[in-house]
């Protein structure tokens, strides 16, 4: 019981972050440019931020939408400049298997950031 309701308020955390971000408002359409730019002129590379989700159970109904819906969320964020390498993985309701899968993803580097803003609200105070 602990447990689920642990993941349940974590979910509802993530969930409340997910909802407070900026919605970009649709860009207007604007021309194609006519000739490629030199490439001396070439944009730099997006950066890119690796997110790690580690999810108790795929088999769960809610999780397998909170899953869908964080992907199309990080997809809807990615511009030119700013990419998300976005890995999801099932614990399959094993603690021991889930606190693996969040060493694994600090090993690769994705590092728990809370003292950073998103690039995109970087304006907030």
């Amino acid at each position: 019981m602990k447990k689920t309701l642990a993941l349940l308020l974590a979910l509802v955390m993530i969930l409340g972050l997910a909802a407070c971000g900026q919605s970009a408002a649709p860009a207007a359409a604007t021309p194609a440019p006519a000739a490629e730019p030199a490439p001396a002129e070439a944009a730099p590379e997006a950066k890119t931020y690796k997110v790690g989700v580690a999810i108790y159970q795929f088999d769960d109904n809610f999780m397998t939408l909170y899953r869908n819906e964080l992907q199309d969320y990080f997809k809807s964020l990615e511009t030119d400049d700013v990419k998300y390498d976005v890995t999801i993985v099932d614990g399959k309701n094993d603690m021991a298997e889930q606190n693996n899968q969040i060493d694994n993803f600090i090993t690769q580097g994705m590092r728990e950031d809370r003292g950073r803003r998103h690039p995109l609200h970087s304006d907030q105070p």
